[in-house]
């Protein structure tokens, strides 16, 4: 080969690194289709920023015929590299991929077969490496998602409607997604994400997100975010009840005692779109549980308490186990473990699970205003009702501890405390 024809070999090969690059064949098999009508589309993607939504930028794009409940899809010529699949079942010939809140709104699939009904799809969680001259893999189809349970107030349906930005940031990882839940009511706020007149989430990248609430009617509404790091569509709690993942609420409200409130996550959409910049908080006093050193070898028990004469439903019922005299009963700072449960009338029970064998008291408080405080008139006069273990109350100053600790001894100890 003369010296000119390698040069412009070298040349071709430099300025066209693709010719040298392998591809081959990716074979998708999908299954599970509920049945015989329309095609299937299958998108190809090669980056999470495109991933799932913007289906002009997929790597490939092709629609297949469906017979027997099954179709088959084939790319050809793919270069090796890391990629994510979804297909769609489009029954009305559509030649789109339907999303509602982001979630999907018709049968859908995903490479690793990954269940993105309450999750949100994640490019990460259904990406593979394609590394072979013939490969296949099998995507078994999906029905229903976040987007069949969206439920406004009827009251609200035909109102104009809105859309709400949302902006996250402290995320401190880039695992799963952040899930957001549009609540219209009280009812269920801020953990029964299934009681949220509305689901959608956001993909992370970078330690940050940013995703709109679309189609949303005028109207009073709560939101609030949790980082999904297990990626199971669920705001998971710790056994207390606290947030065990990152949560944030509009206004960056962080709540040291108890959960988020609706009242002051809580905002009036009124004009075509409201934005807001959400910084994610990952521990609170709640989630801080800290017994003695000395304790930690000990068994362990579950202490549970029954709290009788609530007098109103509102707000949450507080509970501070303490773990010797030092800031008992409302030095909250000092107690081994918080917890709360929403108040109900005549009776609520708390849970203080995983405790190590010991002497404990308890001081309870009902939070009716939801301020996560134990409130006081000119700071000494009690505002809202409390009790304390072994029902150790005074007409006249704050319960002793030494009238109120008890020993836990057993695998499970059941309490009852009367508010006062």
């Amino acid at each position: 080969m003369s010296v000119f024809k390698l040069f412009i070999s070298v040349s071709l090969f430099l300025a066209c690194p693709a010719l040298a690059q392998k591809t081959g064949t990716l074979t998708v098999e999908v299954g599970g289709l509920s049945d015989d009508k329309g095609q299937v589309i299958a998108a190809l993607f090669d980056n999470a920023f495109s991933f799932p939504f913007d289906q002009n930028t997929a790597k490939r794009l092709f629609t297949a015929d469906i017979s027997g409940r099954a179709s088959r899809v084939v790319f050809k010529d793919i270069p090796y590299g890391r990629y994510a699949v979804l297909i769609a079942h489009d029954k009305d010939f559509s030649n789109t991929m339907k999303f509602r809140a982001r979630f999907p709104a018709e049968g859908y699939g995903t490479s690793n077969n990954y269940d993105a009904g309450l999750a949100g799809l994640s490019f990460d969680a259904s990406s593979f490496m394609f590394s072979s001259p013939e490969e296949t893999i099998s995507v078994t189809a999906r029905y229903g998602s976040a987007a069949d349970r969206i439920s406004f107030p009827h009251d609200r349906l035909a109102r104009t409607r809105g859309r709400i930005n949302v902006k996250v940031e402290g995320l401190r990882n880039s695992k799963g997604n952040v899930l957001a839940a549009l609540f219209a009511t009280e009812e269920g706020f801020p953990f029964e994400a299934e009681k949220a007149a509305l689901r959608t989430y956001g993909m992370i990248a970078y330690g940050k997100t940013e995703f709109p609430i679309e189609d949303v009617p005028y109207g009073d509404y709560a939101l609030v975010l949790f980082h999904d790091e297990s990626a199971d569509g669920r705001f998971d709690l710790l056994p207390n009840g606290a947030p065990a993942e990152g949560y944030g609420i509009p206004g960056n409200r962080a709540f040291r005692y108890g959960p988020p409130t609706f009242p002051r996550a809580s905002f009036r959409l009124k004009e075509p779109a409201v934005e807001f910049a959400i910084t994610m908080v990952y521990e609170t006093a709640c989630s801080r549980i800290n017994f003695p050193d000395d304790r930690m070898g000990n068994p362990k028990g579950d202490i549970a308490v029954r709290v009788s004469n609530v007098k109103k439903v509102k707000g949450w019922v507080m509970g501070a186990l303490f773990p010797a005299k030092k800031g008992f009963p409302a030095g909250l700072d000092h107690a081994s473990m918080l917890t709360y449960a929403p108040a109900e009338y005549g009776r609520t029970e708390l849970k203080f699970p995983g405790v190590p064998y010991g002497e404990y008291a308890i001081a309870v408080f009902h939070d009716a205003n939801q301020d996560g405080k134990f409130n006081r008139f000119l700071g000494v006069i009690p505002a809202e009702q409390y009790g304390a273990s072994n029902n150790a109350v005074r007409k006249f100053g704050p319960p002793k501890y030494e009238r109120a600790r008890f020993h836990l001894e057993k695998p499970r100890l059941d309490l009852n405390i009367g508010l006062k």
